[in-house]
């Protein structure tokens, strides 16, 4: 994506504290506002410290998240704001029954045995990360397999390639990955959704939601938002891409985001 955004614009490209390859600090959080404080005062320092002004703020999935929790914290800072498959838009649960069944196509058996599963996981606080560190001799597989089958739609070459960069930042101490029981509640269900603060706090912000053609992610309160009264929220669907769509399309993408960048400054002008 790059080639062509840096064309426009200068970009900034941020780990998320005790993420991927940023610096591991200790956490102790006592509450979901501590939790979603630490992400969005992290940007806040970022942004002061690079004398950044006002910017557009673009997110992917987790990433989106925070990039909206940023935006509502911050709104005199955020030009426009691109949310790419993000998660906790809807303040329905991700890995409901429903959910599953029909947004996913599971036969409702799997679906059944795959909330239940997911549930006991969320109650003994289970992530991706500790698994595969518990059981290292599986772990280079298991992150391949993951990837391989999450960037269905992505070049093999690349989703290893990513792959290989994950399973790498997996040895790292333990970062910040249990935020996310801070941040959701079992099933996925967000404390805070998107759909809620986009009403409440940016209903006056550009916002764009992107989805691939192909992604589990449900569009239904994104959708809602674009057709509320007042609401400056538009849609795109970028084809021939799943949630992954940075690395399934990163070309149709890049050329979404530009698009809607621009056509934000002249409405501003």
């Amino acid at each position: 994506m790059l080639p062509l955004l840096t064309h426009e614009y200068q970009i900034f490209c941020l780990d998320l504290p005790g993420m991927s390859l940023s610096s591991r600090e200790e956490t102790s959080f006592e509450s979901t506002e501590e939790c979603i404080a630490y992400f969005v005062n992290s940007i806040e320092k970022w942004r002061h410290k690079t004398q950044l002004d006002m910017f557009y703020l673009a997110g992917h999935s987790f990433g989106a998240l925070i990039a909206g929790y940023y935006a509502s914290r911050y709104p005199e800072r955020v030009k426009a704001l691109a949310l790419i498959s993000p998660v906790g838009v809807s303040k329905d649960p991700l890995f409901s029954e429903e959910h599953l069944t029909q947004r996913l196509k599971y036969p409702r058996c799997l679906a059944k045995a795959y909330s239940w599963a997911s549930g006991l996981v969320w109650r003994r606080k289970i992530t991706p990360f500790s698994m595969t560190r518990k059981f290292k001799c599986l772990g280079r597989p298991i992150v391949t397999y993951q990837f391989r089958k999450m960037m269905a739609f992505s070049p093999r070459e690349e989703a290893d390639r990513i792959s290989d960069y994950f399973y790498k930042s997996l040895q790292l101490p333990r970062g910040t990955e249990e935020a996310v029981f801070w941040i959701f509640k079992e099933g996925g269900q967000p404390k805070y959704p998107l759909e809620q603060l986009i009403k409440d706090t940016l209903k006056m912000m550009p916002i764009a939601f992107y989805f691939g053609d192909k992604d589990f992610i449900d569009t239904e309160a994104a959708r809602n938002l674009v057709h509320s009264d007042g609401s400056r929220c538009e849609i795109k669907t970028i084809a021939n891409a799943g949630h992954q769509i940075n690395t399934d399309n990163p070309i149709d993408l890049s050329s979404e985001l530009v698009q809607f960048f621009k056509s934000t400054k002249l409405l501003a002008n």
